[in-house]
């Protein structure tokens, strides 16, 4: 036995025991006996993965250290559980699933062995390397990962600190780390298992979307009745856990979603792993949340598919429909078309982000899959001029459907590009070429007078200003010319000069047809920029 494989076996002992200790749980966690010993144990075991894992000798006592740190991985302490973490970044490095440059070969084929023992040593390792943590091993740590997840906090204005951390900001500092971290790891646990993965995912997505939903129906009853104050801080802590829970599936789908929705991950497990992504995304496409924080999650976890609707286009039109209708779910109190109120509430704040953010999602998909859109366009143009018509939408969040639009016609010919640009930009244009509206950007006083009037101020008042319903539009005219111009793609550039008399009729062939060619939005330069230009000529000429 080498002097590694000892050392395994002593770590695998010393783990063992410590776990197989009378209340070894309580013992692990904060003012625990075993607290500080069980995460220096951890990080010695995490340090021997990293440089010696494949000299631990047998497979089986491999796998018995990996049980063991599954164990520690799943006890609710969040210092011992990040220490277990960097042990299952180290594997996942060397299993080629996460960045990072794999140590063991290097170390493996650097042994002074003969050069033909040193290449069947090289060998083996590659095949040992292929094998480090078995399917089952990613399942049930993709599955201990999600349930620290749950227990982590969203917001932390009013949360307990624990006794571990030094205040709020370093518990928030602790809780992000160890959120960035697992999400790599699960991400590495699905490219090394994509389908045993899929089955933690879908477990745990079915719990924590039941509790979500149990905790969003306390969130009405608590903003219908009057409660006691004891029984409305009942409401409010699970509420929280619905925050949790629905926090902790957003996580985790971000995580494996990417790597199941590679081509080649696809094209190999086929029928069975489509189809399951597609239960997922099935479930969360019947929920209709109510409480704003709930809805922004629910988004996230929406955009998270959007890499799945390159391979299920024909789920691309009911998630859409979702989106709208959860937007619809957070009631508008007035026309969407008239600017916010002097003074927002927390909770008017909260639901805006909330409907922003799941018109959002029309974008986040485009930018992954435009070709599921393009039979659609006609359609969503005008469901968007619909709900504008009718008030029922902001106008950061038209801008948002609008430039959602756009990302879907990146893929498209230039004819439709030029066409749909010409559709968003013609109320835009119908105001701007109005010569009343130009001859407030004759000079600041008149740009003042349209955008800032403002009222004499009482003795000892402030001045107030007015206009407010100009700037809220003006505002977001201008944020729709920066959206179509960062969502339109320029044509295609010439072909470069080649070396050659043989080349030259090709290029100049090139040249010309590019000329021909123009971006999309050339054709509005001509209106756009004059104002623009005066509008930052008469905002520096109030400063001056």
């Amino acid at each position: 036995m080498t002097a590694m494989a000892k050392l395994a076996d002593a770590l695998c002992q010393a783990a063992g025991a410590i776990l197989a200790a009378p209340n070894a749980q309580d013992e692990l966690t904060v003012e625990g006996s075993n607290e500080e010993y069980g995460r220096r144990l951890c990080t010695v075991i995490a340090t021997f993965a990293d440089d010696h894992w494949l000299q631990a000798g047998s497979m089986e006592k491999q796998h018995l250290l990996l049980r063991h740190m599954l164990e520690f991985t799943r006890i609710p302490y969040l210092p011992l559980a990040a220490v277990a973490l960097s042990f299952w970044g180290a594997l996942m490095r060397e299993a080629g699933a996460a960045p990072g440059a794999a140590k063991l070969l290097s170390i493996q084929s650097g042994r002074g062995t003969s050069a033909d023992g040193g290449s069947q040593q090289g060998q083996q390792a590659d095949a040992d390397r292929s094998n480090l943590i078995p399917p089952e091993a990613c399942q049930l740590l993709v599955q201990a990962l999600a349930e620290q997840l749950i227990r982590l906090p969203v917001r932390f204005e009013d949360v307990d600190v624990p006794l571990w951390a030094d205040s709020a900001a370093d518990y928030k500092d602790a809780v992000g780390q160890f959120r960035s971290q697992s999400k790599m790891v699960m991400r590495a646990a699905a490219k090394l298992a994509p389908l045993p993965v899929l089955s933690s995912t879908a477990a745990f997505q079915q719990v924590s979307l039941a509790t979500a939903t149990r905790s969003d129906n306390t969130e009405g009853t608590a903003a219908s009745s009057s409660q006691q104050h004891q029984q409305g801080s009942q409401l409010q802590q699970q509420l929280q856990q619905g925050h949790m829970a629905l926090e902790a599936t957003v996580l985790l789908l971000e995580s494996v979603l990417p790597s199941m929705c590679d081509a080649a991950v696809m094209a190999r497990y086929g029928h069975s792993l489509k189809e399951g992504l597609g239960a997922l995304l099935q479930q969360l496409l019947a929920l209709r949340f109510r409480d704003p924080l709930l809805v922004t999650l629910h988004a996230r976890a929406l955009e998270a598919f959007s890499k799945y609707i390159i391979h299920a286009s024909e789920l691309l039109v009911p998630l859409l429909t979702t989106t709208f209708e959860c937007m619809a779910a957070v009631p508008i109190e007035q026309s969407g078309q008239l600017p916010p109120p002097a003074k927002v509430t927390l909770r008017w704040k909260e639901e805006a982000m909330a409907r922003l953010s799941m018109a959002k999602v029309m974008l986040n998909v485009a930018k992954e899959a435009p070709a599921a859109y393009q039979p659609h366009l006609e359609a969503l143009a005008g469901r968007i001029q619909q709900l504008w018509d009718a008030g029922q939408l902001r106008e950061g969040e038209k801008v948002a459907l609008h430039e959602g639009l756009m990302a879907a016609v990146t893929v498209a010919n230039a004819r439709l590009q030029q066409q749909l640009l010409e559709w968003l930009l013609r109320p835009v244009h119908a105001k701007w070429s109005d010569p009343r509206w130009l001859a407030t950007l004759d000079s600041p006083s008149a740009f003042a007078s349209e955008y800032m009037q403002h009222e004499q101020p009482a003795q000892g008042s402030s001045v107030v200003i007015q206009s407010r319903p100009q700037r809220w539009t003006l505002h977001h005219e201008l944020q729709l010319f920066e959206r179509v111009l960062r969502r339109t793609p320029p044509p295609p550039p010439a072909a470069a000069q080649l070396d050659g008399q043989q080349h030259q009729q090709q290029y100049q062939t090139a040249s010309q047809q590019q000329q021909q060619q123009q971006h999309p939005f050339t054709p509005h330069l001509e209106w756009a920029l004059v104002p623009v230009t005066n509008i930052i000529c008469c905002l520096h000429g109030l400063y001056r």
